[in-house]
């Protein structure tokens, strides 16, 4: 996964396996408090055994409706 903010990368994930979550991130840079509207969380998706990439989905925290690719 990674966060996207005005086209900049601001966090990376490592692979997660199915099942598990990030409780905590950390940010590559820090972000003043507030509100954010061009924020993108992207979801790329892979597979265990030999790491194949199926799809990618990036959703719009502002929207309920993300863009399969």
């Amino acid at each position: 996964m990674s966060l996207v903010l005005d086209s900049e990368v601001i966090w990376t994930s490592d692979l997660l396996e199915p099942g598990m979550a990030f409780e905590e991130i950390e940010l590559d840079r820090p972000l003043d408090a507030g509100e954010y509207k061009d924020v993108l969380l992207k979801y790329d998706c892979f597979s265990l055994k030999d790491q194949h990439q199926f799809n990618k989905l990036r959703k719009s925290p502002a929207s309920k409706a993300g863009v399969l690719t």
